[in-house]
């Protein structure tokens, strides 16, 4: 049985690859895992004149993922208010921690 942790981090990476470019805002954390209730706000962008970029090494997406996943970590309790992506990837990510 996977830990919680674990599912609620494979639930943003397949909600980042959905949405393909844009961001998710207001995503909260607690105890360095994202949690989806109240779900976060989700803003595709379109842009058409953007080209079609070629897929990248998995390395380099893992790597992206791996670090995405240790700043989120690294939150006892706050809200991720903004998190960009690119081509399914996380590209800028904009948190509000309590002090």
């Amino acid at each position: 049985m996977k830990d919680r942790g674990k599912i609620a981090r494979e639930r943003l990476m397949n909600l980042m690859k959905g949405i393909k470019t844009g961001r998710i805002e207001r995503l909260t954390v607690v105890e360095g895992k994202p949690i989806f209730n109240p779900f976060p706000g989700i803003i595709r962008t379109i842009n058409f004149n953007d080209e079609t970029v070629a897929p990248k090494d998995s390395s380099i997406i893992e790597g992206k993922m791996d670090r995405l996943f240790k700043c989120i970590g690294n939150i006892e309790l706050g809200m991720i208010q903004s998190l960009e992506i690119k081509n399914g990837e996380p590209v800028v990510i904009h948190i509000e921690e309590n002090i």
